[in-house]
């Protein structure tokens, strides 16, 4: 499966038969789940209606901790294996599981402000969300902050495999130590500890969320790839227009020539590496045509003369003052009045 998806062109035609299905599963979900949660399920008896929060809380912290679980498996894909796409997949994960990390800690804000009397403490479960939150911050900037793209895959493959430490803390960190957050109330050892009429909602938006992330990341995806599509078809343009404009008169490379070439070719990214091999072996040739000789042969190779060279018209020899003066030729050196008369 992971060989199969390995080719470009397959993933984009298996992402374009799962888009539209995951969108319309996603939209469905989500409605049914925000109408169920914010209208038709009670209110808590201690939290009253600020218990409303967690129908968009859990779903955002269960994603930002998902997330960067896929996050490190697609970083140790790209090490271990260098799988093409598995970059393009932590590219494309990172923003929008920091957008669940960073709207976990605002829901979470505006839920401790009531409960707790203080926008934020430096509790456990708090604190391990602000650095997962970093840690996705991290990824992204590393991937994104070379000229070159393909120099920050591996640095970002790397913070992510480490970032995976935190999540079993993010976790546990209740079980742990004595903190503020209230303990697991879906997966625990003694059952769900949810009323129906809450789980419902809760389970409706838990699907929804993770659709519309399947979602969010086949189109960034897509996008990535199609982004480097261009560029290469850039570079091999670019490369097609400057080998015609490479070669000097001497035989030697110009600025145009096969180190711009290749520097070009190295800006772009991984998938379609034939296309950059292809861009990396295109350079300039002297510029040669076949003229025959006087002897009617033609030759192989002959270089053809600069541009100023074929402007310049051919040199003459002038005539001398004397040979004018006195009606002798000076290419022959007979008398012009004797060829005049004969």
């Amino acid at each position: 499966m992971f060989d199969y998806l390995a080719n470009p062109t397959r993933f984009m035609r298996l992402a374009d038969r799962l888009l539209l299905p995951l969108a319309l599963l996603a939209t469905g979900l989500l409605a049914a789940g925000l109408y169920y949660g914010l209208l038709a399920s009670p209110a808590d008896y201690q939290q009253g209606e600020t218990v409303r929060i967690m129908y968009v809380h859990v779903p955002a912290a269960w994603l930002a901790s998902l997330g960067y679980v896929a996050l490190g498996l697609c970083g140790l894909f790209y090490i271990v294996w260098r799988h093409p796409l598995a970059d393009v997949a932590l590219r494309a994960m990172a923003p929008v599981g920091a957008m669940f990390a960073f709207l976990t800690l605002v829901t979470g804000a505006f839920w401790g402000k009531p409960m707790w009397g203080a926008w934020w403490v430096w509790d456990a479960r708090l604190t391990s969300m602000l650095i997962l939150f970093f840690f996705y911050l991290g990824v992204i900037a590393l991937a994104n902050g070379f000229d070159q793209p393909e120099r920050g895959s591996r640095p970002a493959a790397l913070l992510a495999l480490v970032g995976l430490i935190n999540v079993p803390i993010v976790k546990f960190s209740v079980d742990w130590w004595n903190t503020l957050h209230q303990p697991a109330s879906l997966i625990r050892s003694g059952g769900v500890s949810i009323d129906p009429a809450m789980l419902t909602p809760l389970l409706l938006m838990l699907a929804g969320t993770h659709c519309y992330f399947a979602v969010i990341v086949i189109l960034r995806m897509k996008s990535i790839l199609a982004e480097r599509r261009i560029v290469t078809m850039q570079l091999r343009h670019a490369a097609h227009v400057t080998s015609s404009k490479g070669a000097r008169t001497d035989g030697g490379l110009s600025r145009y020539g096969r180190v711009r070439g290749i520097r070009l070719a190295m800006l772009c990214a991984q998938p379609w590496r034939d296309d950059l091999a292809w861009v990396c072996k295109l350079a300039p040739r002297p510029h040669h045509r076949k003229t025959a000789r006087r002897d009617g042969r033609v030759p192989n190779r002959q270089v053809t003369r600069s541009y100023r060279d074929r402007r310049r018209p051919p040199r003459r020899r002038p005539l001398s003052m004397a040979g004018a003066s006195s009606g002798v030729s000076s290419r022959t050196g007979r008398s012009t009045a004797c060829d005049s008369l004969s």
